[in-house]
């Protein structure tokens, strides 16, 4: 999951028992602290950076979920996610 902001948290909130495993990836090193304390896998860093992806197991990763938010370039996190995988 790209972004844990108030959408990301609904989405995990949703989704927490429909897959085995949610990390979450997020530039805002406060949101990823909320993740790990709920539980979560977090990464913090640019999902648009292959190398954070590979370091979150985006390479195995059966869905990748981006969050809108105004600094998110949803296409190159796709992009980056699709050639991982």
């Amino acid at each position: 999951l790209v972004g844990y902001s108030k959408v990301g948290e609904k989405i995990v909130e949703k989704l927490q028992y429909s897959f085995d495993e949610i990390i979450v990836i997020d530039h805002n090193l406060e949101k990823v602290d909320q993740a790990i304390h709920s539980g979560l896998k977090g990464f913090y860093g640019n999902a648009q950076n292959e190398i954070i992806l590979e370091a979150c197991g985006a390479t195995q990763a059966n869905t990748v979920i981006i969050t809108p938010t105004e600094h998110t370039n949803r296409v190159a996190i796709c992009e980056a996610a699709r050639r991982l995988n």
